[in-house]
């Protein structure tokens, strides 16, 4: 099973908690607070040892747009590994982008990858339309950062054909085949970044 659905299938398998059990917790904690380079200062949670640690990078975060549920993803310090996070229920799309807004916040995040789901001929349709234009209201609602842009064609897909050959259950599926797909989208880009 390739690294990525053993990754996202231990992550499911923690049931509705998800990233929010004490594992995650941990992981998440360096970054879980105002990040300098967003407050201008060195926040007091942040130890002045592990404010820049050494070969460490600021997260990056990954959205799947989809019709009823954002899936949302983000690297590791290292950027070595894209990990799911729980989908955003939408509502409507200002509210949508401001939501993501927080979230890159609060994480210290500067860079945002957005799945573009173009057609089987590599060409934007209706659906591109529409991602593009929700990536607009994300530039307005987070000025600060960078938008980039991956092909997703057929990552949920992948997705769901990974996790019935994990017996997951529809149910369990639903729950998150969303974060599993940013996670893929969130794999293309770091590895296109690392090509020399």
């Amino acid at each position: 099973m390739p690294r990525i659905w053993r990754r996202c299938s231990a992550w499911a398998h923690r049931g509705d908690r998800g990233l929010r059990s004490r594992r995650a917790r941990r992981w998440r904690a360096p970054w879980k607070h105002s990040s300098p380079t967003i407050s201008g200062r060195r926040h007091a949670r942040w130890p002045r040892s592990t404010l820049w640690p050494r070969g460490r990078l600021l997260p990056i975060l990954s959205i799947d747009f989809g019709e009823r549920r954002i899936g949302l993803a983000v690297s590791d310090p290292f950027e070595t590994m894209a990990l799911p996070l729980p989908p955003l229920e939408r509502t409507n799309r200002e509210e949508d982008a401001r939501r993501i807004a927080q979230t890159a916040r609060e994480r210290g995040i500067r860079e945002l990858v957005v799945g573009l789901p173009l057609t089987l001929q590599g060409q934007r349709g209706p659906a591109a339309q529409k991602t593009q234009a929700f990536a607009e209201l994300l530039r307005a609602a987070f000025p600060e950062g960078e938008i980039h842009f991956v092909d997703e064609r057929m990552t949920t897909a992948q997705a769901s054909k990974a996790l019935i050959a994990a017996d997951f259950s529809r149910k369990r599926r639903k729950r998150v085949i969303d974060g599993m797909a940013a996670a893929l989208i969130l794999d293309t880009f770091l590895a296109r970044r690392k090509r020399p």
